[in-house]
């Protein structure tokens, strides 16, 4: 629906109804209620300034039209802009990490009984410093939160030069799983850069050498080597 707006291929609630309905699902489907779920969507998209409503038309606004263009969901946008908003040039590499890992675009890793002590280790040392806000330990969430906050890690292990079979060992998984972690993190980690620009330009360069350590898997003082060409 925000590519709809974005693009200029809606312009209003009855357009976006009736491009559902001629979609092959609409076709196929009676798609009942549809018109209260697109109102609760553009709902969504205008509380966090993506689009806004101008009487009966629907517009996309700057951010709107960025989220669209980077083509990640906007939920995932919000989680990025809101750690943006709290993020400086000194935020440290986990929290940063963690932000990216909670978006929906990233896929968790389960925490295992034997990651819980290391996890709960690792929230007391950075819970001042989240960029999420960190769920009480009844809460139904809080084990979405461990399982991001695992991705994290590992991503931080990854940026840390550890080797590939010491972390496929520590948290029991396969060299694709960390190569699939590392590429969402690099795409979301764009994003992030580029939402940066448009609410704290502030912080971009600090997330673009985050960006280049999770590509290539370097401390930051490789940053400058990796940057020559053919190195």
């Amino acid at each position: 629906i925000l590519g709809l707006i974005a693009t200029g291929d809606v312009s209003n609630i009855d357009d976006i109804v009736e491009f559902m309905r001629d979609t092959f699902y609409g076709s196929e489907s009676s798609l009942y209620g549809i018109e209260s779920a697109v109102e609760n969507i553009v709902d969504f998209l205008c509380e966090n300034k993506m689009v806004e409503r101008r009487d009966d038309d629907i517009l996309a606004l700057p951010f709107g039209k960025r989220v669209s263009d980077l083509y990640i969901d906007p939920k995932s946008a919000v989680i990025l802009r809101d750690a943006v908003e709290k993020m400086d040039e000194d935020t440290l590499d986990l929290p940063i990490l963690h932000a990216v890992a909670s978006t929906p675009d990233v896929l968790g890793l389960y925490p295992k009984k034997k990651d819980q002590d290391f996890l709960a280790a690792t929230i007391r040392e950075f819970e001042d410093d989240m960029l999420v806000d960190v769920p009480d330990d009844m809460d139904y969430s809080y084990e979405y939160f461990l399982s991001d906050l695992k991705t994290a890690c590992l991503i931080q292990d990854w940026i840390g030069e550890m080797s590939e079979d010491v972390i496929t060992d520590s948290f029991g998984i396969g060299p694709g799983d960390i190569r699939s972690r590392v590429d969402m993190m690099d795409w979301l980690l764009y994003a992030m850069s580029e939402i940066a620009v448009l609410f704290k330009p502030s912080v971009v360069k600090r997330l673009r050498e985050m960006l280049t350590r999770v590509r290539y898997g370097i401390r930051s003082e490789l940053i400058e080597l990796v940057s020559m060409r053919g190195v």
